[in-house]
């Protein structure tokens, strides 16, 4: 068998390599390519690729954010500037407001006392004690202005009471004749023994005859002023040192009755009696009788709270 018969096909002989050769190859295709990379011999590692620079960027979203910062900080300001400016405002309109309240009061009480003057009503015993009360509920102090205490009248405003609802010929608590500038300086007395006294009315009763009885009670703190008016002869007497420690400083509050003797003929007090129990708190400060007994000897005010004569009070003290 030839040989070369098996290889070829029956007609190469028609065949010509000429055909062959004008055949261009095909280039290759960008997806077939394929790279071959040398693994190099050393150890040195290649750069990384380095990205484009992004200062431009960064430098805008700054030059933004300051933007939007000035511009809070600038409504910020605002803001508490106006709200500064609406609390002075308010500031100011209530201090006016109040001023004009305070001027109002005052022509309102003028106005009252004008109307009192020109057309008087007819007083009642009732009446007069409950007003008796409420102008000396904090005492008499003639040498003090008048203060939100006693008042828009003030001292000037207890006396003109005072005148208005006594008789001249006033009997007091033992029965002999006095007058009212005798219970103003009985009141003035008082209440400079016990400065911050407080005399508070608690009922109204009616008693005999066109008398009223007013149950009170009365406030105060034991000072050595008080001790020097009311019980000199704690003060002259060294040996009573601790008397006087244990009275300094204390609150007193005493019991009383103010007795007003009315005449309706006249509409006018003609009786003013004042019985009140200092026993009792002093016992309760002190805690025995013996020292009670020694605080009421020969002092100026009794255990009943009437006064006794200023020469009979410091004769012991000479």
């Amino acid at each position: 068998m030839d040989n070369t018969n098996s290889i070829h096909p029956p007609n190469f002989h028609q065949l010509s390599e000429a055909v062959i050769g004008q055949v261009l190859l095909r280039s290759t295709t960008s997806r077939e390519t394929t790279e071959v990379v040398k693994e190099s011999t050393s150890k040195t590692r290649l750069p990384l690729p380095q990205s484009a620079p992004t200062t431009a960027v960064q430098t805008f979203d700054d030059t933004v954010c300051d933007y939007a910062e000035r511009i809070y900080r600038e409504r910020h300001r605002v803001h508490q500037a106006r709200y500064r400016q609406n609390m002075v405002n308010k500031k100011d309109a209530l201090e006016h407001d109040v001023q004009k309240l305070k001027e109002h009061i005052i022509r309102l009480e003028m106005q009252r006392q004008l109307i009192s003057s020109r057309s008087p009503m007819k007083t009642t015993p009732w009446q007069m004690a409950t007003q008796y009360f409420r102008l000396f509920r904090f005492g008499y102090h003639p040498t003090k202005t008048a203060s939100a205490t006693q008042g828009l009248c003030g001292a000037k405003g207890q006396r003109d009471f005072i005148v208005s609802v006594l008789a001249p010929d006033l009997s007091d608590i033992y029965g002999k004749k006095s007058s009212v500038e005798a219970l103003l300086v009985e009141w003035q007395l008082v209440s400079t023994c016990f400065e911050d006294m407080e005399m508070e009315l608690e009922c109204l009763e009616l008693g005999d005859g066109n008398s009223i009885n007013a149950s009170c009670t009365t406030t105060s703190t034991i000072t050595e002023k008080s001790l020097g008016i009311a019980f000199p002869r704690l003060l002259c007497d060294p040996a009573n040192e601790f008397l006087i420690g244990k009275l300094l400083g204390r609150q007193l509050v005493v019991r009383g009755v103010v007795n007003f003797e009315w005449d309706d003929v006249n509409d006018r007090v003609v009786s003013v009696q004042y019985k009140a129990d200092m026993l009792t708190p002093l016992l309760g400060l002190l805690g025995n009788i013996e020292d009670v007994s020694c605080v009421f000897n020969s002092n100026f005010i009794t255990p009943e709270c009437e006064q006794k004569s200023m020469e009979t009070s410091f004769s012991t003290c000479a």
